[in-house]
């Protein structure tokens, strides 16, 4: 009888191990990020797992204990088959580096209002912290030597006309943020054994032009575009005329909260955007028109395309054209949801009536009365 007894106990036990050990698996897998902790750490955190699942076995009555194991048992079993469904809802508000993130991102990152534009944000990066082999009295006592001297080696390749906008005082600490979690990986342990000035010295040689630029296009967010360009119903492609393409933001009619400006779309490159500035603290809407002439008959258009850089703002956006006395409005809403550049393709629903949304062309609707 005593030997029954012992018997049923030991397996309630090793139910209560099977229930502590998800839990710890998914702590695990959610607080700690992953599984990179040594052999000797995971073996004595599930060997004390077992310990006190030996313990309640043990010290609880045999139908609570067995109570408790089997239905945990069923809320993790539960739980398991509602995981990817949960994954499967929360991947769809990701952002699309969110997605392919290691370690996983559990929770989408949350958008946040910017009332102007140009502006910088480290949301790509994590919080600065300090390497494993410099200690936490060091790293206080450095960080701000460290963060200057990042700060002077990147101003050598940010020229003040890139900087003209932005605050400082937002600046400096989206850039430290950004530089640290791009240098970091890369640095030998040893360097972190350096004297104080021999690291901070390492650390400024690393901040090349190709490190700066990569850090500042995932930083520095702006609207920007280049020369549109249109295409006719036999789907070829024009270009507008060269010198008005060069110097766009001179023909556009624009609201008092906006200005337009030439800016080299790289830090090093020669090439040019127009840069879109706004300001919703002066107005909550935004304008801006412009007059074009078309390379081709108007009976032969049937779509332009913007190059357009977005800055992730999330405001949302129109468009609307304007052609032989018809105008045309977008049906769908748009909005500023990227960081990059993207070319957005508007065409006329009255002459292809083809639903190319996936392909990022957006329909233009004529509007009642011309």
């Amino acid at each position: 009888m005593a030997n029954n007894n012992t018997k049923a106990r030991l397996q309630t036990a090793l139910l209560l191990f099977l229930d502590l050990a998800g839990i710890a698996v998914a702590a695990l897998l959610v607080a700690a990020e992953g599984f990179d902790h040594s052999r000797g750490v995971l073996a004595l955190l599930f060997g004390g797992l077992f310990l006190v699942a030996l313990a309640i076995a043990f010290l609880l009555p045999l139908s609570y204990a067995k109570s408790a194991g089997i239905h945990g048992l069923l809320i993790l079993g539960s739980l398991m088959f509602m995981f990817p469904f949960a994954w499967l809802v929360t991947t769809s508000f990701k952002y699309p580096e969110e997605v392919v993130a290691y370690p996983p991102k559990w929770i989408p990152a949350v958008p946040q209002p910017e009332a102007r534009s140009p502006f910088v944000t480290a949301e790509l990066y994590d919080p600065a912290e300090p390497p494993e082999e410099m200690a936490a009295e060091r790293w206080q006592r450095l960080r701000p030597c460290i963060e200057e001297t990042l700060w002077r080696s990147s101003m050598e390749h940010i020229s003040a006309e890139h900087r003209r906008g932005l605050d400082e005082s937002a600046l400096r600490p989206a850039l430290f943020q950004a530089l640290w979690n791009t240098l970091m990986p890369g640095m030998p342990p040893e360097t972190w054994m350096y004297d104080d000035e021999m690291l901070l010295a390492a650390l400024a040689q690393r901040v090349t032009i190709g490190r700066i630029e990569d850090v500042w296009s995932s930083i520095y967010r702006c609207v920007a575009m280049r020369a549109p360009f249109v295409t006719s119903t036999e789907r070829l492609d024009h270009e507008i005329d060269s010198p008005l393409s060069a110097r766009i933001e001179q023909r556009v009619e624009h609201t008092d909260n906006m200005s337009l400006r030439q800016l080299p779309l790289t830090l090093s490159g020669d090439d040019m955007m127009t840069q879109v500035a706004y300001d919703f603290d002066k107005s909550p809407v935004a304008r801006m028109r412009l007059e074009l002439p078309l390379p081709m008959p108007a009976s032969e258009f049937l779509s332009v395309t913007l190059p357009l850089r977005q800055d992730r703002s999330w405001h949302r956006i129109g468009f609307a054209l304007e052609l032989d006395g018809q105008r045309y409005e977008s049906s769908a809403p748009l909005f500023l949801s990227r960081y990059r550049w993207q070319e957005l393709a508007f065409k006329l629903t009255d002459r292809d009536d083809t639903d190319e949304r996936d392909l990022g062309i957006w329909p233009l609707i004529p509007t009642t009365g011309g």
